[in-house]
């Protein structure tokens, strides 16, 4: 990332890791205030009817809103909510919306709900980009220091050179598992070695027969 160009702005990245806020001029918060027990039902309640006042749950980040020349919002938050409050506070903002995973169809963070809000879309997704037209930007990487290592405390170094495989996945399902296994059997079909590692999605079911080794 150019230093010179991020001196010129003040940036807040919400639902975003958090490593990013180590760039200079940099902060991220997260979308909603730590939410439990009888008002977390209130929230997700609220979620799914149409026009409900989600800013009461809005994280600390809304008192020092204007204080921000752009935004960056990691998936569309959890639907334009977000945007539209932002468009209301501070018009002059720039939000950019960051696709970091595959878009489905009918979910509330699909491009479509965005049409009449004054916000900046872009995904890493190429399919998702041509489905949508909105354009492809390659994933972005967190900022790492080379003189903190503590930052690299936890990276495993005990694996041998020899463990070398020629396709190794690590991820989360998504709603994928069925294709992400049916790339597996095709990859060792062909010969290939693999080395897959897929986390379940939170609060999802799976049936005996479609269980993976879960990270």
């Amino acid at each position: 990332m150019n230093d010179f160009i991020f001196k010129k702005h003040k940036i807040l990245f919400l639902n975003i890791c958090e490593n990013m806020g180590t760039y200079p001029h940099m902060r991220c918060a997260s979308l909603y205030k730590d939410i439990k027990g009888w008002e977390k039902r209130k929230f997700k309640f609220a979620e799914h009817v149409s026009g409900s006042d989600m800013s009461k749950w809005y994280g600390e980040w809304k008192q020092y809103i204007n204080e921000y020349d752009t935004v960056f919002i990691g998936d569309g938050g959890r639907g334009p909510d977000i945007v539209a409050y932002l468009n209301k506070v501070n018009p002059n903002i720039r939000v950019i919306l960051y696709y970091l995973d595959t878009i489905f169809p009918g979910h509330r963070c699909e491009p479509c709900n965005y049409k009449d809000l004054n916000c900046e879309m872009y995904t890493f997704d190429k399919e998702n980009a041509k489905k949508y037209g909105i354009p492809f930007k390659h994933f972005y990487y967190p900022y790492m220091s080379l003189n903190n290592t503590s930052q690299l405390e936890n990276v495993n170094a005990s694996i041998s050179a020899n463990d070398v495989n020629d396709i190794f996945f690590v991820g989360q399902d998504k709603d994928r598992l069925s294709y992400l296994l049916q790339l597996k059997e095709k990859f060792i079909e062909i010969g290939l070695s693999c080395d897959f590692h897929i986390k379940r999605n939170p609060h999802s079911l799976y049936w005996p027969w479609n269980k993976k080794t879960y990270l």
